[in-house]
């Protein structure tokens, strides 16, 4: 399974463009197989945030028992 996750990020990385979509699906993917750590540093590279990847950040933290990296997102919410 994480050899189709691989895959699928590595196909999503070539997208020429990406889309909230996009970024949010990558985002799901890596946080569903336990890569939060990867998960944030992606989201740290999206240029714009909308309220569904906030979310989709603090659950993955919190379903990891990642507590201070949920309530550090929460914190830095604009």
């Amino acid at each position: 399974m994480l050899a189709a996750l691989a895959r699928r990020i590595d196909e999503a990385r070539r997208l020429p463009s990406r889309n909230a979509v996009s970024w949010n699906a990558m985002t799901a993917a890596l946080s569903d197989h336990g890569r939060a750590a990867d998960a944030r540093s992606l989201f740290d590279k999206m240029l714009d945030w909308d309220g569904f990847l906030w979310t989709l950040m603090i659950c993955s933290y919190a379903c990891w028992y990642m507590l201070v990296g949920a309530q550090a997102t929460i914190a830095s919410q604009p």
